[in-house]
């Protein structure tokens, strides 16, 4: 893993005397005066931090020692190490130095508290190793490792594209530059790289890059990565301008980023500004005219939207609920041409919707106003480890293909509600009967429940819950005082999936109602898509994509959640499963149980016993009963392993954004709750939004869908 420059570990402040007195613990033998004398050890040297960093092109490592010496006798308890003053310490490469790193000096003094350090510019060269050693006199050097890796870097578009606007506007275009880490992990943020960006074409229309020349300008990245430009949107509208961030080769080992701006006529009254975005940082647009955000009011209408007009007469934020700032799902939820955030409230439009619509380190609040950078301790931390839970209703996503399995539904239900219509005068008569009585005698309680749920079997898809493991990365900016960022980035594994079956229940649907747990039924999941459909594996494959997102004062906002799932695996696993619990281990897979479930050989027997007493024994054997009644059994087989065989079903997508509100229980500026446990349905608590597709079929997710995250798993 690599370190972030500036790391020195997570050591505490201890007096230097006692931290000394540590070191001294088990060192070798001083100067002898004669044999056998042990005499006092005059001076000591030890390093202050890390031994060891890992760092990139282009960066400073501090590296800092410290120095002791005794008081003149043996060293038996603190009082007998003093720090060392005034102490001449030099400074070296080991062996051959480094092409283009230098060191900041080569010698230093050691201070009034006996610590001595310099800095080191790694220089230009990736993927090289080399030491630099602190010597003093009289004692053993210091001996420090500095490895510098590959410097591969990407950018990632802090805006959509395309990017849908209007004329005589300025847009405030972000990209954000960090390392590549190896596997294709997002690493640290990379301040002040400079970047070129270009308007393909020129400049026309009016539409130009601020500042000049107006078609290619050179931006730096700020501390947390970031670098942003101005389009100025001119007075024609046109689709298709593109914006490029790193053309061709201008920034070395970094694929370029483009940017598509649409741009269209206002909707009316041609103001200064639509967006926050469009005013300097610490203004606000009101009215289309950028003021700024703490301006004096008379009433609501006089206040930037997101704020109302305190009895102060100050535009203050809005407080969420007493009748502003509704909670939605989506737009459509909000009335009065507000908009749905991405918090779940409703805005007017104009209004920020996440962070990325406010300036620069600002965050965008519930009620849509952009809010100045947050102090250290006001910005949640979300990094770690979460374990997360899901619930999904994709059950009005599925297409018909569920009547693949039609034969056998209708097979065994016909055969278990004594309704085969065996087409022989006089004689089906008697054949239907006695295949009923069968089904009563040899067909068990626990094959009807299977049949049950097989004919309802898409409702299992509206209580799909799954249970993983996310991870969340939140880096610290270099600002003054250093403080978390508002982005994160994430990964995430599945680990189980839970289906309710409420035939499961003894007590039936009243039971599953009151405590769907009576019908679950668990399944594995494993990250490993992209095997040939089969029904061997009990374990379903699954694989999901990182992700970005933000924190938006008290919520988390994820974005781009990409997951596939095995759907034809996760059906036969899930017959499989269903009648390996019901049969109470009897069968173990579902091809099985549907040959042998129907007591074709017993009918065979009894077939044959009525035509000898009707005949008088002169028929005794009526040949292919069994091996009809068999057929039907396989055919049904055949016919739903086709089904799920199909290509167009192998592979369900699922695409969603998720948000939950963060809870910090007890306070202490680290979340441990992400929205509700004991009430994950209240979509205020959390929500996920997103839609599933496979081959031609798909939809969006159901509105009852939610999710929750919490810090330990009991």
């Amino acid at each position: 893993m690599w370190v972030p420059i500036g790391y020195t570990g997570a050591m505490r402040t201890l007096s230097i005397l006692a931290l000394a007195l540590s070191l001294m613990a088990g060192c070798g033998r001083g100067h002898g005066s004669g044999p056998g004398k042990d005499p006092p050890l005059t001076l000591v040297l030890k390093p202050w931090g890390p031994v060891g960093t890992q760092t990139f092109p282009g960066t400073e490592v501090a590296l800092k020692v410290v120095a002791l010496k005794s008081a003149g006798q043996a060293i038996e308890e603190e009082g007998h190490l003093i720090p060392a003053v005034g102490e001449a310490i030099a400074w070296s490469f080991v062996g051959t130095p480094p092409a283009t790193a230098t060191l900041s000096q080569a010698a230093t003094a050691t201070d009034g508290e006996g610590f001595a350090g310099i800095n080191v510019f790694v220089g230009t060269q990736s993927t090289q190793s080399f030491q630099v050693r602190a010597a003093a006199a009289g004692t053993d050097p210091v001996t420090f490792s500095i490895q510098v890796g590959r410097d591969d870097r990407t950018l990632q578009l802090l805006v959509p594209s395309p990017l849908a606007t209007v004329v005589n506007r300025s847009e405030r275009l972000r990209a954000r530059l960090t390392r590549l880490l190896p596997g294709g992990a997002i690493g640290p943020a990379i301040g002040g790289a400079e970047l070129r960006v270009e308007l393909l074409g020129g400049m026309r229309n009016g539409a130009r890059l601020e500042t000049s020349p107006g078609d290619v300008v050179t931006v730096t990245t700020d501390g947390a990565g970031m670098a942003s430009v101005k389009f100025l949107t001119g007075s024609v509208p046109q689709d298709g301008y593109q914006i490029v961030f790193c053309p061709g080769v201008s920034c070395p080992g970094v694929a370029p980023v483009t940017v598509t701006v649409n741009v269209a006529l206002r909707g009316s009254g041609g103001a200064d500004c639509v967006y926050f975005t469009d005013c300097e940082d610490g203004y606000v647009c009101d009215l289309g005219v950028c003021k700024p955000a703490g301006n004096y009011c008379d009433e609501n209408g006089d206040c930037p939207a997101g704020y109302v007009c305190s009895p102060s007469r100050e535009c203050a934020l809005i407080v969420p609920g007493g009748g502003v700032c509704q909670p939605c799902f989506d737009t459509p939820d909000c009335s009065n041409n507000e908009v749905c955030n991405d918090v779940g409230r409703c805005v007017p439009p104009g209004s920020c919707l996440n962070n990325n619509d406010c300036p620069a380190t600002w965050t965008c609040d519930q009620c849509g106003a952009c809010l100045p950078p947050a102090s250290p301790e006001n910005v949640l931390d979300v990094r770690g480890l979460w374990f997360t839970t899901y619930h999904f209703d994709i059950s009005d996503t599925l297409p018909g293909f569920f009547q693949g399995m039609g034969p056998v539904v209708d097979f065994l239900n016909l055969a278990f509600h004594h309704q085969i219509d065996i087409n022989i005068p006089i004689v089906g008569d008697i054949l239907e009967a006695m295949l009923a009585a069968l089904v009563d005698e040899y067909v068990p309680d626990w094959a009807r429940t299977i049949v049950a749920v097989l004919a309802d079997f898409i409702h299992l898809f509206e209580n799909m819950e799954v249970e993983g493991e996310m991870q969340l990365v939140q880096p610290m900016l270099a600002t003054n005082p250093p403080r978390l960022s508002t982005a994160v980035t994430g990964q995430e594994a599945w680990t189980s999936a839970q289906f309710f079956v409420a035939s499961f229940c003894p007590g039936g649907p009243a039971q599953f109602q009151a405590d769907p747990s009576c019908g679950a039924v668990d399944v594995i999941l494993d990250s490993n898509i992209g095997v040939d459909y089969s029904n061997e594996d009990l374990i379903v494959d699954v694989n999901l994509s990182n992700f970005t997102g933000q924190v938006m004062v008290d919520t988390l906002r994820l974005y781009g959640r990409d997951v596939e799932i095995e759907l034809a695996h996760l059906i036969t696993v899930l017959l499989d499963v269903i009648v390996q619990v019901a049969s109470g281990g009897q069968y173990s897979d579902f091809e099985t149980f549907l040959v042998d479930v129907v007591p074709c050989y017993d009918f065979q027997l009894a077939v044959d016993d009525l035509f000898c007493d009707i005949t008088g024994g002169d028929i005794c054997h009526v040949p292919g009963i069994e091996q009809l009644c068999e057929a039907a059994a396989l055919t049904a087989v055949t016919q739903l392993n086709d089904a799920l065989g199909d290509v167009s079903i192998a592979i369900l997508e699922l695409g969603f954004d998720q948000r939950a509100l963060i809870h910090d229980v007890p306070l202490g500026g680290a979340a441990d709750i992400l929205g509700d446990p004991t009430d994950p349905a209240d979509n205020l608590e959390s929500a996920i939004i997103g839609e599933t597709e496979f081959g031609p079929f798909g939809g969006e997710l159901d509105d009852s869908s939610w999710w929750f995250g919490v810090r330990d798993r009991d």
